[in-house]
């Protein structure tokens, strides 16, 4: 399975891309720095391999550049020629009702979860559970 980590926190990703890889040892994992980073590389994915283009995308809401909500506005632009979708999960330490109504209303975002990541919704993302 092929995660991409789309967050400015060095650490979270540290964390996360670790706790991903002991719990499944077959995965692999991406991380950028922000939207605008990772969109160039969805730009990129059309020409490439079905196994290049992400499983799911952790996405963080707040970022500099290209926050998360950003990334989706222009992300929806790069799905037409991809040959799979990602399931998106939205990101966040924010327990904001409002981003929490935006995630379920956004057609492209697969769920809604709260940093840190535990295990155990590692593994419900694998299971495709939240």
């Amino acid at each position: 399975m092929r995660i991409w980590l789309i967050d400015d926190d060095d650490i979270y990703k540290f964390a996360t891309s670790r706790s991903i890889k002991s719990e499944f040892s077959d995965s692999s994992v991406d991380t950028f720095n922000d939207g605008e980073e990772a969109l160039q590389h969805f730009a990129t994915l059309k020409e490439g391999p079905l196994e290049s283009i992400p499983d799911i995308v952790l996405l963080d809401i707040n970022m500099p550049i290209m926050n998360g909500w950003e990334f989706l506005e222009k992300y929806s632009e790069h799905v037409g020629g991809l040959v799979k979708l990602p399931r998106i999960y939205m990101v966040t330490s924010s327990v904001n009702d409002w981003d929490m109504e935006r995630a379920s209303d956004n057609e492209l975002l697969t769920g809604y979860v709260s940093k840190p990541l535990s295990r155990e919704t590692i593994r419900k993302l694998y299971a495709d559970q939240i």
